[in-house]
């Protein structure tokens, strides 16, 4: 017993006292700030994306979100052949290959933002040629 105390009192040891005082750290060298915050602002120019209506959005009910996906076989099976056509598709951008497919009942809904209107049609083709799709409802939106 007393050789489990003194381990407890040599993982206690160890351990980082986390309410303690912090120090910061001195700036990298060639850096002219000495404020070691992480914090990241846009480049000069550049906006700040408010997706708050976007949030709001999807909060809503009547809106599809992957939390709607359907669970039955055939479903699942539709989601995953358009999933494969658009991550085979050469050229396919990273947000485009990101958009979220959303299958209940046979019918398929497409969102998220892509690069080009290009793409949002080369992605919603995919979905209405594959089998078992009886309705698509194209949400992408092309990205700024």
């Amino acid at each position: 017993m007393r050789c489990y105390g003194i381990l407890l009192l040599a993982l206690l040891a160890g351990c980082e006292n986390s309410l303690g005082p912090t120090t910061k750290t001195a700036p990298p060298p060639g850096s002219s700030s000495t404020d070691n915050s992480s914090v990241r602002l846009p480049a000069d120019g550049a906006t700040s994306r408010d997706n708050t209506a976007v949030n709001t959005r999807d909060q809503s009910s009547s809106t599809k979100t992957p939390f709607d996906q359907g669970q039955g076989a055939d479903d699942i099976k539709v989601t995953a052949d358009i999933r494969t056509k658009i991550v085979n598709h050469s050229g396919m951008s990273i947000n485009g290959r990101n958009v979220k497919i959303i299958t209940e009942n046979g019918k398929v809904t497409l969102r998220g933002p892509v690069s080009s209107q290009e793409e949002k049609d080369v992605i919603d083709k995919f979905a209405k040629d594959t089998s078992g799709a009886v309705n698509v409802d194209n949400q992408i939106e092309i990205a700024p």
